[in-house]
C-alpha cells in the first residue's frame, strides 16, 4: 500500500509509526466525507431548538465534530435524533478518539 506523504512524517525515521499514520490518513478521509453530513445534522439540531439564524453557523463550526462522532458511533441518526437503545457515552468516546487522533499527528 502506498500512503500519501504527510507533513512531518519520514519513512526512514518513523516507520514504527506507519500503522498509526495510515489510520490517521484514513481518519482524515473519513472526516472529509462525514463533515457535510455532520454539519447538516448540527444545523437541524440548532433549528429544532429554535436557535437564531445568526447563531447557527458559529455553533455548527464549533460542534460539527461532535455531531460526526455521534453519527459514526450510531448514537444519533442523520436527522440528529437519538437512536433507541444506543448509549450517548459511545458517541462521547468516539469524539474523544477523534480529537486525540487529530491532535496526535499535528
Amino acid at each position: 500500500m502506498i500512503l500519501p506523504k504527510k507533513a512531518g512524517f519520514h519513512w526512514d525515521r518513523d516507520l514504527d509509526r506507519a500503522p498509526f499514520v495510515a489510520n490517521n490518513i484514513y481518519q482524515d478521509v473519513m472526516s472529509s466525507n462525514i463533515e457535510p453530513l455532520a454539519r447538516a445534522m448540527a444545523e437541524r439540531i440548532c433549528r429544532s431548538h429554535q436557535m437564531t439564524e445568526s447563531e447557527i453557523q458559529g455553533w455548527v463550526d464549533r460542534h460539527w465534530e461532535i455531531a460526526a462522532a455521534m453519527l459514526e458511533s450510531g448514537a444519533m441518526d442523520e436527522r440528529g435524533e437519538w437512536q433507541p437503545g444506543q448509549d450517548w457515552r459511545r458517541g462521547l468516546e468516539a469524539y474523544r478518539e477523534r480529537l486525540a487522533a487529530k491532535h496526535e499527528i499535528r
